[in-house]
């Protein structure tokens, strides 16, 4: 039967107890060893030639991002991180996935899922939507990113991409408009224009010039969104249900 070797690099020594832990459960992966120290995991993956590298980025005396730099670009990373923002970051600097490190072990077995799925020449296939977050791609399919829903502000139109308006920032994401406009729940994101589809939780009020602002935005350039005419019925129509006047 064929099987994935794991190999962990994190200076947190509890990490490996609970990487290991769950995947001693599967059959198709080998534990082949963890170690606290980057520069001895470096000598380690030339010895032990895994299959999946799990690698913090926060590291000493070597960063996560410089044991990126220096493996043989065959080995699967998955970054393990509490900095959304960095691990993102991770997927355009070579790495294969990126898991919070309060991930659970239906999380960590997905994404050895997707490592299968992609040694065997396989498109990866994911969840869009599951226990409030959304899975999208960046680079292509073989770069999932999960994003909470309660992040993302606004989701904008470019192409056949879109830009994704979040907490931490923008990313530019390879799903359409319209593709996000059926992978968002329609009861908290709603399309208002040929451009914008907005989290209806940061509706603020209506402005002039068929103009809405938008409260809670992290990012200055979509506060103010316009809505298009083919979509204002629709949008007023839930505006008038939810927010009647007084």
């Amino acid at each position: 039967m064929p099987v994935l070797k794991v190999y962990l690099i994190d200076d947190d020594p509890r990490a490996a107890d609970k990487a290991c832990r769950i995947l001693e459960r599967r059959e198709d992966v080998i534990w082949v060893g963890s170690t606290t120290n980057p520069v001895k995991g470096l000598k380690d993956l030339a010895r032990y030639r895994p299959d999946v590298l799990m690698l913090d980025l926060e590291m000493q005396p070597l960063t996560g991002w410089q044991v990126l730099e220096r493996i043989d670009p065959a080995i699967r990373v998955i970054i393990t991180t509490v900095a959304k923002e960095s691990g993102m970051k991770a997927l355009h600097h070579g790495a294969f996935y990126f898991l919070d490190k309060t991930y659970r072990e239906a999380e960590l077995n997905a994404a050895l899922d997707r490592v299968w799925a992609a040694e065997n020449g396989k498109t990866p296939v994911y969840p869009p939507v599951e226990d409030g977050y959304v899975w999208l791609s960046s680079g292509g399919a073989k770069y999932p990113i999960r994003f909470l829903m309660a992040d993302i502000e606004v989701v904008e139109a470019e192409g056949n991409y879109s830009r994704l308006y979040h907490t931490d920032g923008d990313t530019l994401v390879d799903q359409s408009a319209a593709e996000m406009q059926k992978i968002l729940p329609a009861d908290q994101f709603m399309r208002v224009s040929r451009r914008h589809i907005i989290a209806l939780n940061r509706f603020h009020r209506r402005c002039g010039h068929d103009e809405i602002e938008l409260i809670r935005v992290m990012n200055d350039q979509i506060k103010r969104v316009k809505v298009g005419e083919a979509y204002a019925k629709r949008f007023y129509d839930y505006l008038a249900a939810n927010f009647p006047k007084r």
